[in-house]
């Protein structure tokens, strides 16, 4: 009987580690495996696979997830036969659309991060994923680099990473055996001396009434915001994927400058 308990035990916590639901439990970034089931993960969510703004409500904290069907192509070079080899895959990409800060979903070391995104391949493949946060200062990001140096060794530094010189990033890149862990950052200065855009949805019969968001507030009062980006990727995919996304988030996911 001991024998047979001894098997089941870590059945049981593997599955429990792979049937995690969005918002239900924070996903452990730093085990994070890659036979985590995404489709149920974010079954519980509302999702839009052809996102119009005119389908969101931006005053509900309701939560939601955009679905894109994304085709990456790249070459790569086999040594053995020093040929050229056309990589072509779709991926679908997982992105939050409006997301609350107060409800984290995510961590890394001691670390939280609000948003999450993940993207599979059409056989289920786990590909990437990237998690978020904003801070007022850098104390997040820095005990972050500062627990993966201890960890995996010195990172690569990439700055001006992106397409546009006031939202460039640096990036801190760590490649593992099967992984590749990639911290993405920019500091938000000075936005309060600008006009801030702030969106509001106005409902019939009622005035529109602008209120700040938190992140608007906090940008008047302290003029510099510091978000965070963590990116897992499967070094399967990574000659098709890093250097090469061009959408959303993903855009960050690259070692090399702009």
């Amino acid at each position: 009987m001991k024998s047979i308990t001894v098997f089941i035990i870590p059945i049981l916590v593997l599955l429990s580690c792979n049937s995690k639901k969005f918002g239900e439990e924070k996903v452990d970034l730093e085990n994070f495996e890659f036979n985590f089931d995404i489709d149920n993960f974010y079954s519980n969510t509302k999702i839009l696979y052809n996102y119009n703004s005119t389908e969101v409500d931006y005053d509900s904290e309701k939560q939601f997830i955009q679905i894109d069907t994304v085709l990456y192509e790249s070459i790569e070079i086999a040594p053995e036969q020093s040929e050229e080899k056309k990589l072509s895959e779709n991926f679908l990409q997982y992105e939050m659309m409006i997301w609350n800060k107060s409800k984290k979903i995510a961590f890394y070391n001691n670390i939280s991060f609000e948003r999450i995104g993940m993207m599979k391949s059409f056989s289920g493949d786990f590909v990437s994923l990237f998690a978020q946060n904003e801070s007022d200062t850098d104390k997040k990001l820095n005990t972050l680099i500062t627990y993966l140096s201890k960890k995996h060794g010195k990172p690569k530094i990439v700055d001006k990473v992106g397409y546009h010189s006031y939202n460039y990033h640096i990036n801190y890149v760590w490649e593992l055996n099967d992984r590749t862990i990639i911290v993405s950052t920019k500091t938000v200065k000075n936005l309060a001396k600008n006009s801030i855009e702030i969106t509001t949805t106005t409902k019939i019969g009622e005035s529109n009434t602008s209120t700040l968001s938190d992140k608007e507030k906090r940008l008047k009062k302290n003029r510099s915001i510091t978000e965070t980006t963590i990116f897992i990727l499967n070094k399967k995919y990574q000659p098709m994927i890093l250097n090469n996304s061009q959408q959303g988030t993903w855009i960050y996911l690259k070692t090399e400058r702009y």
